[in-house]
């Protein structure tokens, strides 16, 4: 997500601009006076700086000048406390643009702590709020607290005690939550109808749920593209003190992370533990008690898209919260066990054809327990109250009968023998796919290396193998192994690069490591990928060139020329041209009947891999 490592940046320097304002001296019985004349004095490019201390207030404050910086000695030198406040909503609210606080904190506000409305370019960095009396419902609502803001950065901040969110991001855009900490709040960490949140380096511990993303009904704009990686979440297992009625007092103690009605979202790379429930939970609004009749016209309910990999699950599912889910675990597991690391209430839009639509799990021996809530809405749906009440009974039982371990689900297209056309882009194979800087492999994608691989102008590559249905080759001792139709065999070529940004400009490299399917691209320049396919005539060949955006390849079955220019060990640069063979020169290679001209693989013999294989499991 480059646009928002660069929007994060561009925030940065404008923190850097503006004249300070001096604050009275700590101590001063003024000083509420005196910040409030501030913050409406201010103009664009002030910084008004809170001075180390301990100060009160009994009223709101509120700032709506673009571009001003607020600046604190640290979030536990310069305190605002509002312990004593008897008048407005908030403790700091904020209606503007360019904006960016730093260095305090804000303590026992009768509402919101601080919340930003409407605006762009807001940076966030090392702010605390908290109520300083532990987990109550009267305490504010949330902490840290941006609603409809675009281009936001929030970094290296505090919140704890919030009755519905610490760090609450709603119905924004181009969003980077990162290195926080949130504690004793009902929601730790709360995406809801956002667009391209990522969530990552924060640690969620001690709370309801520990991090959640959410779409909610009856809002200006939906939410989806959230990534939820490099966290640490555990322990979330505080009872629920949220204010009845609202959308987290439905989040049962000991969530780890929640999915609620959201679509595109990934949860990867997190240390995720020991969360009583569960450690990741993927439902619809319907199981939240928050759906409205005729919601659906305007508002999708349904959960899609789904993916869970990569994740360091322990602990966890032993002690679920409430009545229900402690059935539930008794009926699937029993007594003894914990509910699997995933719970998912199983509602699946009908015009989707199943379950892999809505959630991919892959994840180790992670295991999804589908609780098929979808059966109790048909039979209510249908007015058959008995059915309902059976349902809602056995319900339980039902999602022990469909407890899915989806571990062969994949990330990507499903791999897709194309028995008569020759497909214009590579992605419509479905063998491999450059994805959030990596390249990834379908599910039944085998990687290989060879112990004689050819000279290529340096290039190193990617080397992959597909038979339908998982079906067998045939051996031979001396040619290559005889495939049946349908089998995909794909070459892809690379180049290590000498900076970022792609310039043409490559190095002499090593291969790089297949790990669990997927090949990080940074660093790297993807060239051309060459698809032998076995159709019933025989094998056909065809080479794709990858874009500029390294997004997908595109089938140029006459070749193409690339300029390119090769930095040496030795530091010497030398330019070269790439040459990509059309469609009948790959014959040169792979016709090794002079006569018939028909072509094969010529890498698959047993000679060839009989070697230790440098891809991973």
């Amino acid at each position: 997500m480059k646009k928002l490592v660069f929007a994060s940046a561009a925030l940065v320097l404008l923190a850097a601009c503006g004249e300070k304002q001096e604050a009275a001296a700590p101590g001063d019985a003024s000083y509420q006076e005196t910040l409030m004349t501030q913050l409406l004095d201010a103009k664009p490019g002030d910084v008004i700086e809170i001075p180390e201390g301990r100060f009160a207030f009994d009223r709101s404050l509120s700032l709506t000048v673009d571009g001003i910086t607020i600046k604190g000695a640290g979030m536990d030198k310069s305190v605002l406390t509002f312990a004593g406040q008897v008048a407005g909503a908030e403790g700091l609210l904020v209606t503007a643009s360019d904006f960016t606080i730093e260095d305090l904190a804000i303590e026992d506000t009768k509402g919101d702590a601080l919340k930003i409305s409407e605006g762009e370019n807001i940076v966030i960095r090392r702010v605390r709020t908290e109520w300083t009396g532990g987990p109550k419902t009267e305490n504010g609502a949330y902490g840290i607290y941006p609603v409809q803001v675009k281009n936001l950065l929030m970094e290296e901040s505090v919140a704890i005690g919030a009755s519905d969110a610490g760090l609450y991001i709603g119905q924004s855009q181009n969003v980077v939550i990162r290195n926080n900490r949130a504690e004793h709040n009902v929601a730790g960490i709360e995406i809801e109808n956002t667009f391209d949140a990522d969530v990552y380096g924060n640690v969620a511990t001690n709370n309801t749920g520990g991090i959640l993303v959410f779409n909610m009904p009856n809002l200006k704009q939906p939410g989806a593209r959230t990534r939820v990686y490099n966290n640490e979440i555990y322990k979330n297992n505080t009872r629920n003190f949220g204010l009845e009625g609202t959308a987290v007092a439905s989040i049962p103690a000991g969530s780890g992370v929640v999915v609620n009605s959201n679509d595109n979202v990934e949860i990867f790379d997190n240390d995720i533990r020991d969360n009583k429930t569960a450690n990741v939970i993927v439902a619809s609004v319907f199981s939240s008690g928050l759906a409205t009749e005729g919601m659906e016209a305007d508002f999708d309910p349904y959960p899609e898209g789904i993916y869970v990999y990569g994740n360091r699950f322990e602990g966890g599912g032993d002690n679920p919260d409430g009545v229900e889910l402690q059935a539930l675990k008794i009926a699937t597991v029993g007594p003894l066990k914990p509910m699997p690391d995933v719970l998912w209430d199983g509602y699946i839009d009908p015009a989707l054809d199943g379950p892999g639509d809505v959630l991919c799990v892959q994840n180790g021996d992670a295991q999804v327990l589908n609780v098929d809530g979808l059966r109790v809405r048909k039979a209510a749906a249908d007015h058959d109250r008995r059915a309902a009440r059976r349902f809602m009974r056995l319900r339980a039982f039902i999602a022990g009968a469909v407890c899915l371990a989806l571990a062969a689900c994949s990330n990507e297209t499903a791999p897709i023998f194309h028995a008569d056309e020759n497909p214009e882009h590579l992605s419509a194979w479905g063998m491999i796919a450059a994805k959030d800087g990596a390249l990834r492999l379908s599910d039944g994608v085998t990687a290989y290396d060879l112990a004689t691989p050819l000279f290529s102008d340096y290039a190193l590559k990617l080397r992959t193998v597909w038979t339908p249905d998982g079906a067998p080759a045939q051996y031979d001792a001396q040619e290559a192994f005889d495939f049946p139709v349908g089998t995909v065999v794909t070459k892809t070529f690379y180049y290590p690069v000498t900076s970022n940004e792609w310039t043409g400009d490559v190095s002499i490299g090593s291969e790089r490591s297949i790990n669990n399917s997927v090949m990080a691209l940074d660093h790297l320049r993807l060239i051309e990928t060459r698809v032998l396919v076995r159709r019933e005539h025989g094998w056909d060949a065809l080479p794709y060139v990858w874009n500029e955006e390294q997004t997908d390849a595109v089938l140029k079955r006459t070749g193409a020329v690339i300029a390119m220019t090769l930095s040496r060990e030795d530091g010497e640069m030398e330019r070269f041209s790439y040459l990509v063979p059309n469609a009948n020169q790959c014959a040169g290679c792979h016709a090794t009947n002079a006569t018939t001209k028909e072509i094969h693989p010529i890498g698959l013999k047993a000679r060839h891999l009989n070697r230790p294989s440098s891809f991973a499991e």
